[in-house]
């Protein structure tokens, strides 16, 4: 039967080769189209790349990207559960991160300073759902779906997630970005489906979004959100603790039903 994936050499240069356009093909992007250049970017280095090798390999992009409806929906509910803890465990570790990396920290200042005069709308449309849906093709798609070939789960889980990682080119969302492309894989591998990630990571992104949103139009100071470990105390320790403790609780019911 043939392999709809690539090898595992494949995926490496593929993965290089993407890296490279993404980095140096975003400033003249961004120079020539503002802001809408973040997106023709995401296009033209992370996503038509991966679809003209697949074609040219006379592979089935179908499989290749695991365009296919979720099964086992519990699935992407235990992910949305397992997101909502990675979010809390990060914002504490951000928190403390940002002692270390003053300058990562200047440089997502900039960052959100970039799109505080983007409408609502341009902001969910460019950094929540064209990113969602590109960078998991790309990553939980074709990446994933050709180590699981090539690989242990384990290891094409956690391999796929770094690469993922790697890509963000940011030392302070190293960590995060790892621990939320494990959760995006894992529901994948467990749905089988490519739009399990999609949903996942466009939820993460708008939530983003709309916390940003929401500060700059009401005056809210970063440090005084709890939620997001801007100023940790026993009160973030408790609920981080609580709800990986449901969360394991939740995980392990699960895997005792399946038995």
């Amino acid at each position: 039967m043939k392999k709809e994936g690539f090898s595992f050499n494949q995926v490496m240069i593929i993965y290089v080769l993407i890296v490279f356009s993404f980095f140096y093909s975003g400033p003249f992007f961004f120079d020539r189209f503002g802001i809408p250049g973040i997106s023709v970017t995401h296009f033209v280095s992370l996503l038509i790349p991966g679809i003209i090798i697949g074609k040219i390999s006379e592979k089935n992009l179908k499989e290749l990207y695991l365009l296919r409806m979720p099964v086992n929906n519990r699935y992407l509910i235990l992910g949305i559960a397992l997101w909502f803890v990675t979010l809390m465990v990060s914002a504490v570790y951000s928190y403390y991160a940002s002692s270390y990396l003053p300058e990562e920290v200047e440089l997502m200042e900039s960052f959100d300073y970039l799109f505080s005069n983007t409408s609502f709308s341009t902001q969910m449309v460019i950094i929540a759902l064209i990113p969602a849906i590109v960078e998991e093709l790309l990553f939980r798609g074709l990446i994933l779906s050709s180590l699981l070939q090539e690989r242990s789960v384990k290891t094409a889980l956690i391999l796929s997630s770094f690469m993922f990682a790697a890509m963000h080119f940011s030392l302070i969302k190293l960590i995060p970005t790892f621990l939320l492309g494990l959760v995006f894989a894992y529901t994948v591998y467990k749905t089988k489906s490519v739009f399990s990630g999609i949903a996942l990571h466009f939820i993460n992104n708008a939530v983003a979004v709309w916390t940003t949103y929401y500060f700059q139009n009401y005056d809210i100071e970063f440090e005084n959100v709890v939620i997001y470990g801007y100023h940790p105390n026993g009160m973030i320790i408790l609920l981080v603790f609580f709800v990986i403790t449901g969360q394991i609780l939740f995980v392990k019911r699960s895997l005792n039903e399946t038995k």
